[in-house]
């Protein structure tokens, strides 16, 4: 991280908004860092609208899981279909 410059002429960097957040917890304070990716300046796209929108895949994620504790051994595999030269 690093402090955005107030000067003119930086348009070609892109900062993410960021702020502190403090958790107290039995007496004991704790700090972590949270990045604001919906934050957007005028006429212009935020990073969350500029990220590629794709399907929730937990669900097929977890089903995945809970086929492999069905049998004693699984098996998985990656077939490439590369095209030859």
């Amino acid at each position: 991280m690093e402090i955005a410059p107030s000067e003119e002429g930086t348009a070609d960097k892109l900062y993410l908004l960021h702020y502190a957040v403090n958790k107290e917890k039995q007496g004991e304070a704790k700090w972590r860092i949270v990045f604001d990716g919906s934050f957007h300046e005028y006429h212009a796209p935020s990073l969350n609208d500029a990220l590629e929108i794709a399907p929730n895949l937990l669900l097929e994620i977890l089903a995945t899981l809970l086929r492999f504790r069905l049998y004693p051994v699984g098996i998985i595999g990656d077939i490439f279909a590369g095209v030859s030269q």
